[in-house]
């Protein structure tokens, strides 16, 4: 009896801590509002390149203009693409923490459409 009282006791143990700390940011990924910042300076400078690089000098590489401008926001933001990659993997392997990160870049450019209108 001793024996399965134990074994009941490891048991939960186990599967507590695999549920404790699921959704939790490790400390060597960009917390979620960082994480959010930087998606929305590379969507500004996708559509900066979309809008006003590649529209006006078609000569330009596409690949090549992107990856510039990527390494440009990550100055400005003190991270290394490797940090910045990593975190983004974090995040698609985390669904929950990415959805308000999703939800948040969408709000806003609803908001910036709707004030264009007004």
């Amino acid at each position: 009896m001793r024996i399965k009282k134990v074994l009941w006791v490891f048991t939960f143990s186990i599967v507590g801590f695999n549920c404790v700390g699921k959704d939790k940011v490790p400390a060597n990924v960009l917390p979620q509002e960082k994480m959010r910042v930087v998606l929305k300076d590379m969507m500004t400078a996708d559509q900066f390149l979309a809008n006003f690089v590649l529209n006006i000098d078609s000569t330009k590489k596409k690949e090549s203009e992107s990856i510039r401008l990527y390494n440009q926001v990550f100055a400005i933001h003190k991270i290394s693409p490797e940090i910045f990659f990593k975190s983004f993997t974090f995040y698609k392997e985390h669904p929950a923490l990415l959805q308000p990160i999703m939800d948040s870049l969408r709000s806003e450019s609803e908001i910036k459409v709707i004030e264009m209108i007004d």
